[in-house]
Formats: structure tokens, C-alpha cells, sequence
């Protein structure tokens, strides 16, 4: 199994002040105050890599996984300041690369603490307590079973009444109360008619029932002339 090539970390002085030349890929390269830059190596690794961004420009960032599994781009500039969740770090000379401390400056608006969504290299132990009574109530919550939905009493009153009534209308005009459709025996050319039950079905049931009736006289008048 290859391993990844080690990463150039290079001390030097910029304007008076000791900062160190980080490796990137794409060969580029980022500058970090070399006070911040042991802190950062320690928490964060030194593989870095360069970021595309717009203008054929490039930050300084990397990958990091978060307590809920997720992946996170997160820039060598947020690793310097740290910044609450919701927030992001912008360079004040336009040089992205420039990550040195007085040069960054964090905008935005903080969100609300997420546990899950801390990188697993800077989770303390109240952040996973909490990322784990998260899981276990998101848990508890696809595990409980939703209680059926019941009517209220007069609304299932009214119900059975009303097809009660629709039951006796469709006896009334010969139909047999069933869902279904108008339709012809196999053993005979006798027509049974299987209304369908509800009030938008009631004209369509009356329809069946006068059609049936029709039908049945004339096959009634067909066979008298045939005897």
C-alpha cells in the first residue's frame, strides 16, 4: 500500500514575522503564523490541499469527518481561527493562500450548536453525550409506530347512516349494493347490476338501474315473439 508523500513545512520570516511556507498540492503553497502552525498540526495533520476558487485562484483546505459521518471541506483558515458553526473566514488582502492571523476575519451568522456535524478532530466529550442522545431519540422516533387515525364518533355516525341509505336506495331500485359494474352472467343473458356505494355514485346507479330495466323488457318482448 502506497503511502502519501510527505508534505514541505518551511520556517521563514514575513514582514518581520515568523510564519512557515506550508506544501500543497498543485504545487502551491500557504502561509501560516508559525505560532498557530504546531496547534494546527497537531489537531488537523499537515496534509493540506490546494482548493480551486474562482479566478484561477486557490485556498488551502482538506477533508474532515464529522461525528455523523458526513465529509466537510474545511479550510486551513477555519483551522487557524476555529469559528462557531454557521460562520466562515474570508482573508482580508484577497489572498487566499495568506492564512496568517491578522490577515483572516470571520463573517456570517453563527448557527445553533449541531454535534453531529462537529469534525470528529475537534469533538470534545460533552459533543458526542450530545450527538448520542441525538441518534437515540431520531432512533426512538422511527421505531415508534404511528397510532391509527380514528374518526370522531358523530362523523362515523353520519357515515354508516349515509350508506345505510344509499344501501336501501340501490335495494329499492333493484341494484344489489356492491361495488362494481354493470355486468352479464355466464350462465344466462339474465343482468345484474352492482352499483357502486357513495353519494357521487348515486345518478350512475339510478343510470344502471333504468338501462337494466330497459334491457330486461326488451329481451323479455324478444323472446315472446320468438315463441
Amino acid at each position: 500500500m502506497s503511502q502519501r508523500k510527505a508534505r514541505q513545512v518551511i520556517p521563514d520570516t514575513l514582514d518581520g514575522e515568523a510564519i512557515v511556507h506550508v506544501e500543497l498540492t498543485r504545487g502551491q503553497w500557504a502561509i501560516v503564523d508559525a505560532a498557530d502552525w504546531p496547534a494546527i498540526r497537531e489537531t488537523f495533520g499537515e496534509l493540506w490541499a490546494a482548493t480551486p476558487r474562482k479566478g484561477g485562484k486557490f485556498g488551502a483546505g482538506r477533508n474532515l469527518k464529522t461525528l455523523d459521518g458526513r465529509r466537510l471541506n474545511y479550510s486551513l483558515g477555519k483551522a487557524v481561527l476555529q469559528p462557531k458553526q454557521g460562520l466562515y473566514v474570508t482573508v482580508k488582502n484577497g489572498d487566499s493562500l495568506d492564512n496568517r492571523r491578522h490577515n483572516l476575519q470571520v463573517e456570517g451568522m453563527a448557527l445553533p450548536h449541531n454535534p453531529g456535524a462537529v469534525p470528529v478532530c475537534l469533538a470534545t466529550d460533552e459533543d458526542r453525550a450530545a450527538y448520542e442522545r441525538q441518534r437515540e431519540k431520531a432512533q426512538r422516533g422511527r421505531r415508534a409506530k404511528p397510532e391509527a387515525h380514528a374518526l370522531p364518533e358523530h362523523v362515523a355516525r353520519r357515515q354508516a347512516e349515509h350508506y345505510r341509505r344509499v344501501s336501501e336506495r340501490n335495494q329499492r331500485s333493484g341494484g344489489i349494493p356492491d361495488r362494481g359494474r354493470c355486468q352479464r352472467r355466464a350462465d344466462g343473458p339474465e343482468l345484474t347490476v352492482k352499483p357502486k356505494v357513495g353519494p357521487e355514485h348515486d345518478s350512475m346507479n339510478t343510470l344502471q338501474a333504468v338501462l337494466v330495466a330497459e334491457l330486461r323488457r326488451a329481451e323479455g318482448v324478444g323472446q315472446a315473439g320468438a315463441e
